[in-house]
């Protein structure tokens, strides 16, 4: 089976879910009419319709020595850190957190407890969904749940992300990742950097017009660490590697200067749309450094 969730979809439907709230807005409704998103774990229930529920937690310059000690709290200084461990509220240092819209198809997610890191994981289960009526529709409804976090403009050439990702089934294809800078307006994708992975293989994506590697996928039913070094070399022709575990799993060209982004936003989790295969996916331990 082919990959049910395009490249740009988590930016597609942040938008989507931005767009939403605006019209409430103007209608007279506000943000706070609808149900927040809360991650915890159960159902997947909650409100129909994409929610995205804003977390006021600031962008972490240092270790937040006042409150409990979590695994980010132990990290030293970084642009970002989330590990899902906040016991008031697990997202955290997040700035959305989106919900599929598919009133029929209802996907768990929220947190667990976690064996890689204690106490907590961000998890995602959801079982196979048949062909719609009429065909594949993209730009549907969508099942799943995704979190983002947005970075200002910076003046760097390299950037890292890292985290740590266990897949128990994946019985399709899942977007493990999106890493996307837009212009000061929103039109115009300056960079975009995801990572697709099905049972056996998967796509590193970092570049418009260039055939991607094709690598070789994780091992299943244990957790790995993920890593992402970008670096653009000034000229917007640079190079994207990809690690799993600290060996080099595929490397890539990159196009697009990250300084030459007005925004930049790191999307984790699923958003899938209908014919699509089981799966279950936990993540945790975000990084983010844009320096």
């Amino acid at each position: 089976m082919t990959s049910h969730r395009l490249s740009f979809s988590f930016a597609f439907v942040a938008l989507t879910a931005v767009a939403a709230f605006a019209s409430l807005e103007a209608c007279g409704g506000s943000a706070s009419d609808a149900s927040p998103v809360v991650a915890t774990g159960g159902d997947g229930g909650g409100p129909d319709g994409a929610s995205s529920s804003a977390h006021p937690t600031p962008q972490r310059p240092a270790p937040d020595s006042t409150g409990p000690k979590t695994w980010c709290t132990e990290q030293g200084a970084h642009d970002f850190c989330a590990d899902f461990d906040a016991p008031d509220d697990p997202l955290s240092g997040w700035d959305d957190a989106t919900r599929g819209d598919d009133p029929a198809h209802k996907d768990e997610n929220g947190v667990i407890a976690s064996d890689r890191s204690a106490p907590n994981a961000f998890h995602e289960k959801g079982a196979a969904l048949p062909s719609p009526e009429g065909g594949q529709d993209p730009t549907g409804p969508f099942s799943g749940m995704f979190v983002s976090k947005k970075l200002g403009q910076v003046t760097t050439t390299k950037a890292h992300l890292a985290f740590d990702v266990r897949i128990d089934q994946n019985d399709d294809s899942l977007g493990l990742f999106e890493l996307e800078g837009r212009s000061a307006d929103g039109s115009k994708i300056v960079f975009n950097v995801s990572l697709d992975l099905s049972r056996d293989a998967g796509f590193f994506f970092a570049a418009t017009g260039v055939e991607s590697p094709k690598i070789v996928a994780p091992p299943m039913g244990s957790w790995v660490h993920v890593e992402v070094a970008l670096d653009d070399q000034g000229t917007g022709n640079g190079t994207a590697t990809l690690s799993f575990d600290g060996k080099v799993a595929g490397t890539t060209q990159l196009t697009g200067e990250l300084a030459k982004s007005a925004a930049t936003t790191l999307y984790v989790g699923v958003s899938r749309t209908a014919p699509s295969g089981a799966y279950e996916i936990s993540y945790d331990n975000v990084v983010l450094d844009m320096k």
